[in-house]
């Protein structure tokens, strides 16, 4: 009995069985050879494509099937698309390496190395792509710069530790229609602020009960500040009267206003103003406060009178 044993195609003896063999063996050949193309295609449920080595096309095409198109002046492998209606072109030509081709042999030529880290593939506009280091306009590396922001000179970006600019720092400030009573007869008393029309940075701490932390704006971040105040009066007032400007507690600016009348005219109310731009470091906080000579002097509550207002500039 010559039926040789083979798990696979590569297993079988072309010369068996021999003319020699008994006709009853040919089911023992039938069935070896099942069990060899079973074992050779053990996923083969369907049609399976072979490889056409050719210069021309094969005539019979269907999804998958692999040509290798032996011109010499393509020498190219080509898949049949899914809808066998065309062919995927892989160049495999030694002089170009590895090409990606469309379906009219247009496409990109890989570099035949591999490039440094951190390069990637730039085209040439020709069909030709190459390894290329990023322009200085890539972002940095994130290690290392934890807290820092991103910032550029026109042509780079780079970290910085420099605190970014701050929010937007705004505000108005006035009494809501109340007026205030001062101490007067030479005593300076702080201007009690106790309504925001706005505080865009959150600066400004309203008066509520203590005069020795509230009241007052406290700049977020170092800066140039532009304050304005206005005091309007509602009773008599003296012969001086003061409009104040504090810095961390100590005198930046003033305003006087000094006045002789008889006392046939009366008392005096004044609208007293004072401006100024401030060099402020963070934690530097402003307040007003007012002075007069005389007794009993009121300031005005309204908002459009008795205010107190603020920004900062660079």
């Amino acid at each position: 009995m010559t039926v040789e044993s083979a798990a696979f195609i590569s297993g079988l003896v072309p010369a068996y069985p021999p003319g020699s063999d008994s006709i009853s063996e040919g089911d023992d050949h039938l069935r070896l050879l099942k069990s060899v193309l079973q074992g050779t295609f053990p996923n083969a449920n369907a049609a399976v494509n072979g490889i056409h080595t050719s210069t021309s096309a094969p005539s019979s095409t269907s999804a998958g099937l692999l040509w290798y198109d032996t011109t010499s002046s393509n020498e190219v492998l080509k898949i049949r698309n899914s809808a066998d209606s065309g062919w995927i072109t892989l160049s495999t030509s030694p002089a170009t390496d590895f090409k990606l081709l469309g379906a009219t042999n247009v496409g990109w030529v890989l570099p035949t190395t591999d490039g440094s880290a951190n390069q990637y593939l730039k085209t040439d506009a020709s069909g030709n792509l190459d390894w290329a280091s990023p322009a200085g306009s890539e972002l940095p590396s994130q290690t290392g710069n934890s807290g820092k922001f991103l910032t550029t000179n026109g042509s780079a970006v780079s970290w910085s530790a420099t605190t970014p600019p701050a929010a937007s720092s705004s505000f108005r400030v006035h009494r809501n229609g109340t007026a205030q009573s001062t101490t007067g007869g030479g005593t300076v008393d702080q201007i009690q602020w106790t309504n925001a029309d706005w505080d865009e940075g959150s600066e400004f701490t309203l008066y509520t009960s203590d005069p020795a932390t509230q009241s007052r704006f406290t700049a977020a971040t170092a800066g140039k500040y532009v304050f304005n105040g206005n005091v309007s009066e509602v009773s008599g007032s003296g012969a001086d009267d003061d409009l104040y400007m504090y810095k961390n507690g100590a005198l930046v600016r003033e305003v006087h206003d000094f006045a002789q009348y008889a006392a046939s005219y009366g008392s005096v109310m004044r609208t007293l103003q004072i401006n100024t731009i401030m060099d402020l470091s963070a934690t530097d906080y402003v307040e007003l406060k007012y002075r007069t000579e005389h007794n009993n002097v009121d300031l005005s509550g309204a908002a459009t009178s008795t205010y107190f207002e603020g920004y900062r500039i660079v």
